[in-house]
């Protein structure tokens, strides 16, 4: 990795196709942490509702 920081401050095309894996890999991140909370959500409400019966 360090030596590629150089490198995509430097080269163009390096730099373009960091931005563009970086750009794409934003939304991906957020569906995941989304769905990660969103099942914790999810099982905490039927292990509440569980206990309760």
């Amino acid at each position: 990795m360090s030596d590629l920081l150089p490198k995509i401050k430097t080269d163009e095309a390096a730099h373009a196709e960091f931005t563009k894996l970086h750009k794409i890999s934003q939304p991906v991140l957020g569906i995941a942490v989304f769905l990660a909370m969103a099942s914790l959500a999810l099982s905490t409400g039927k292990s509440k509702k569980l206990t309760a019966e």
